[in-house]
């Protein structure tokens, strides 16, 4: 604790006996343990904690402020708050849980202490950092509204505001919101809502006064998007500068905010120059996510020779199957995968087809068979009833690779399987200065898989522009131990959450804001051409994800939330 405290803080240790001799022996037992722990140090770093780690004699319940404090904050007989700080702001702040989830809140080590006084400096320098910014125009949305959905019903508050006009518009090259989610009530650790939630800000369009319908009244994109705490209050700041390509015009706009659960909602627009050079002008929406499993990628590939079949979405990552037998007429093949393939390496598949002028009818009836003789014993499927003879479900339909009607069932097959995740075509206007994609993700459900996804689990998001430049989003912490709890200095994850509050997820900790990923395309997707943008999610690397369920769980699937977007900028003027 004292080798990894930040070091611009005072300590104050006191005892909730009002015994004065019993106070005098816990303090005693304390400050031997803390001086052991500085006998390990090195002489200055010793010295330092020996000026600011204090044993208080006096009661918590009568000791100077903390005294009344502390009797103030009862909820129904229950004391809830067991110590406070003092902030660099000079504000008395509840404190929050210091215990650590991984032993069942059993255990409360020291080193969650260190957490709180961390916070107080990253809130610190932001605040320094916003002092220092000049010519910032703030348009205030919510100010501290209370909100909430408590019914699921989709519920949003609206706020109108009024942008500067299109001419000072033109002057900013920046956007940022300035997001405060306060508890309906105190203290904290019982008022707050107590869960992780998703909470978003939307963009509604601007109404068209040569219309008789509200455009306004649609508010679909997707502004700021937030996970709320356990049981804290929060603050939030952060740049979503391309969404200015959609307020160019200024004048009059609402903006929509999202809660399920009761918070008192501030909310600030942040509109500025900082010298950037470029401002965006348009942006052309992109992909979003879904049900992250065997479904959620564009297509996948199939060749078949007679004697093995072969399986990728991309390739190189390819499922290998030999043929064990064939029935041409009853339309029925064995297969056996390779012992490298992902999934049921050795295993065996029976699988039927349907040759038709559409392409080739494919049922997977069975994939899993540990021997020969179980996969051909697997029941017939129903080539007449094709929307629901392949184990009650449809047959998949392969169509020719080279978009020729079929003559065979052997050559080159391509499977649709998610028309939304196809490639987009997207001109890039002549006079664009540069050109960025953008994206925000965040995954989400784990108990119902293996792989603990998609909050849990490292998936990949990989963008293709013109089929040779690729860019990939990772989230090598998701699943960490630690990997939120390190985010407090340096992200402004609010800390000591009385929940799993510490573990890294994939894009996203609980009380912390998402941020866009932005990835630089200028000279790739070239101005005044057309580029190809293709996009794939990944798992482990691989593209060919198939989860593994746990059985009995009742938990959420798999999926991610998406937002994507190709973005232009012109030069300032």
């Amino acid at each position: 604790m004292l080798e990894t405290s930040p070091p611009n803080v005072h300590y104050f240790l006191l005892s909730y006996s009002q015994d004065a001799a019993t106070i005098s022996d816990e303090m005693a037992v304390l400050s031997a343990g803390f001086q052991k722990a500085r006998d390990s140090l090195d002489e200055s770093l010793s010295a330092h904690w020996a000026d600011r780690v204090h044993f208080v004699l006096d009661s918590a319940w009568e000791a100077d402020w903390i005294g009344a404090l502390n009797q103030s904050y009862y909820v129904d007989g229950e004391f809830v708050l067991w110590s406070a700080s003092i902030d660099r702001f000079q504000q008395v702040r509840e404190n929050g849980y210091f215990c650590d989830p991984a032993t069942g809140w059993e255990q409360c080590p020291p080193i969650f202490l260190l957490y709180e006084p961390e916070y107080f400096n990253f809130e610190s320098d932001r605040a320094d950092e916003m002092d220092a910014e000049t010519d910032v125009t703030v348009i205030p949305a919510f100010d501290d509204e209370l909100l909430s959905d408590g019914g699921w019903a989709g519920v949003r508050g609206v706020a109108e505001i009024t942008l500067p006009d299109a001419a000072t518009m033109r002057g900013f090259d920046t956007l940022e919101l300035d997001l405060t989610l306060d508890c309906a009530a105190y203290p904290s650790g019982t008022q707050c809502p107590a869960w992780d939630y998703l909470v978003y800000a939307y963009l509604c369009e601007a109404d068209d006064l040569s219309t008789e319908a509200d455009e306004s009244q649609t508010c679909d994109v997707e502004l700021g998007r937030w996970i709320t705490t356990y049981w804290r209050p929060g603050r939030w700041v952060h740049d979503v500068s391309p969404f200015l390509a959609m307020m160019q015009e200024g004048g009059p706009r609402k903006i929509a905010f999202y809660t399920q659960q009761p918070y008192r909602v501030s909310l600030d627009l942040r509109l500025s120059n900082r010298g950037k050079g470029v401002r965006p002008v348009s942006m052309t929406k992109l992909w979003g996510g879904g049900t992250f499993n065997e479904g959620y990628n564009h297509q996948k590939h199939h060749s078949f020779d007679g004697s093995a079949w072969r399986s990728y979405i991309i390739d190189g990552e390819d499922d290998n199957f030999t043929v064990e037998s064939y029935d041409p007429a009853a339309g029925a093949l064995t297969l056996k995968a390779a012992s490298s393939n992902e999934y049921r390496g050795g295993r065996y598949s029976r699988v039927f087809v349907s040759l038709s002028t559409d392409g080739l009818y494919l049922c997977w009836a069975e994939n899993n068979a540990t021997t020969l003789e179980d996969a051909e014993a697997t029941p017939a499927a129903e080539a007449l009833d094709l929307a629901a003879g392949c184990e009650g479900g449809a047959w998949e339909l392969l169509t020719t690779a080279d978009g020729a009607e079929p003559t065979s069932i052997t050559g080159d097959w391509v499977e649709l399987i998610n028309a939304s995740h196809a490639p987009m075509t997207v001109s890039v206007p002549a006079d664009a200065a540069r050109v960025e994609l953008m994206t925000v993700v965040t995954g989400h459900g784990f108990g119902n898989t293996k792989e603990a996804c998609a909050e849990f689990c490292d998936h990949q998001h990989r963008f293709t522009v013109n089929g040779d430049y690729e860019v990939t989003k990772e989230h090598p912490t998701a699943g960490t131990r630690w990997g939120c709890a390190e985010q407090v200095y340096t992200e402004g994850v609010i800390p000591n959450q009385s929940g799993t509050w510490v573990y890294g997820r994939a894009g996203w900790c609980p009380g912390l804001e998402v941020d866009l990923w932005t990835v630089d395309l200028t000279g790739v997707a070239k101005a005044g051409e057309e580029s190809e943008l293709a996009y794939t999610g990944l798992f482990d690397g691989r593209a060919m994800f198939e989860p593994q369920y746990n059985d009995g769980y009742g938990s959420t699937d798999a999926y991610i939330l998406l937002t994507s977007y190709l973005v232009t900028y012109e030069a300032e003027e």
